[in-house]
C-alpha cells in the first residue's frame, strides 16, 4: 500500500513538472524526468518530501515548481478527472520508455481509456490515396488485429484515418494539436504532447510521428510521396534512428516505397501476407528496442507494485 501511495504522489510530481500547459510556465528540460524520478524513488520520496527531495539532488528549478500552489492544483484536478497519462500509468506504451528512453514523454493529456498491456503497432501514411490503397490500408489493418495488435496513427485523413476505422478497436490516435480542438466521435484513445489550446504545427506533426513509430515494434506505411512530405520524412527518421521495423506497400513503380525498401523498410505485397512478415527475424534486433535502456532501472514498475 506504502508504495501504490508514493507512485501516486511521483505521478503528481510528473504531472506538476511537466504537463503541457502548466500553469507554472517554466520550461524545464523533459529529458531530465528519468533522473528527478529516480531522486523520488531512491529517497522514497512522498509529495510532502518530493520538494526537499529534488533541492537536495540539484534539481532546483524542479523544487521551485514544485512550491507553485497553482501548478499541484492544476495537475491534481488533471489526473483526479482522467485527462493524464503518465510514464508510471499501465496504459503508457512500454516502448516509448525502452526505445526514447529520457526523450519519451513523462506525460501526455490523453482522452478515453487506453488498454494495458498492449502491443501497438503504427499504421500512417499520405492523406489523398486512391482507392485501391484505401482498400490495401484497411485489410492490412483488419490483419494487424487479428495478429493481436493495436493500431496507433496521427488521426489524418487517408491512410490513417482508414486504417484506424478498419481496426476499429483498439485504435490510439496521437495528435499534433490540443485536445481541447479535438473534433471526433470515434471510440479511439487519444493522446497529445500539446496543450489543450494548441493548433497544429509542423514541428508538433514531427514530434508526434516519432512517437506512433516508436510505440510499437512495426509499422506500416501505406502511401508515401518520394522527398516529400511528413510521412516520407517521419518514415526516413525512423528508418534511421532504428525506433521501430518499418513495413510499405511493395510498389515496383512507386520511388517512395522502392527507396523506403532500400533503405531497410520490409515489403508488404499482400495484407494476407502480414503474419509471415511478421514472424520473419530482425538482421539486427538489437536496433529495434529489445535492449533495455540506461533509464529501464529507474522508470520501471511492476505491475504487482503497482497493484500495492
Amino acid at each position: 500500500m506504502l508504495l501504490k501511495n508514493l507512485t501516486e504522489d511521483w505521478r503528481l510530481v510528473l504531472a506538476a513538472l511537466y504537463l503541457p500547459g502548466s500553469p507554472h510556465g517554466l520550461a524545464l528540460s523533459k529529458k531530465l524526468w528519468p533522473a528527478v524520478l529516480g531522486s523520488l524513488r531512491t529517497a522514497a520520496a512522498s509529495i510532502v518530501e518530493a520538494e526537499s527531495t529534488l533541492r537536495a539532488k540539484g534539481h532546483f528549478a524542479e523544487a521551485a515548481v514544485l512550491t507553485h500552489p497553482q501548478a499541484l492544483a492544476y495537475a491534481k484536478a488533471a489526473l483526479a478527472e482522467g485527462r493524464v497519462l503518465t510514464a508510471l500509468d499501465e496504459g503508457y506504451p512500454e516502448r516509448w520508455r525502452t526505445v526514447l528512453g529520457a526523450s519519451a514523454p513523462p506525460v501526455v493529456w490523453c482522452h478515453g481509456v487506453l488498454p494495458s498491456a498492449i502491443s501497438w503497432f503504427g499504421m500512417v501514411g499520405s492523406r489523398s490515396i486512391p482507392a485501391d490503397i484505401h482498400r490495401f490500408c484497411a485489410a492490412t489493418a483488419r490483419q494487424v488485429v487479428a495478429q493481436g495488435y493495436g493500431v496507433v496513427s496521427g488521426g489524418a485523413s487517408g491512410c490513417d484515418a482508414t486504417s484506424a476505422q478498419a481496426a476499429q478497436s483498439p485504435v490510439l490516435v496521437i495528435l499534433p494539436y490540443g485536445l481541447n480542438l479535438l473534433d471526433s466521435r470515434e471510440p479511439y484513445a487519444f493522446l497529445s504532447v500539446c496543450p489543450p489550446d494548441e493548433p497544429f504545427s509542423t514541428a508538433r506533426a514531427m514530434e508526434r510521428n516519432l512517437l506512433i513509430y516508436a510505440a510499437g515494434a512495426f509499422a506500416f506505411v501505406g502511401h508515401s510521396r518520394y522527398r516529400e512530405g511528413g510521412t516520407w520524412n517521419g518514415a526516413t527518421h525512423a528508418l534511421r534512428r532504428r525506433v521501430t521495423r518499418l513495413i510499405v506497400r511493395q510498389d515496383r513503380h512507386d520511388p517512395a516505397h522502392r527507396a523506403l525498401a532500400a533503405l531497410g523498410a520490409l515489403e508488404l505485397a499482400h495484407p494476407e501476407d502480414l503474419p509471415a512478415l511478421l514472424r520473419r527475424p530482425s538482421v539486427q534486433p538489437d536496433l529495434f528496442g529489445s535492449d533495455p535502456i540506461a533509464v529501464e532501472n529507474v522508470i520501471h514498475i511492476a505491475p504487482q507494485e503497482r497493484a500495492g
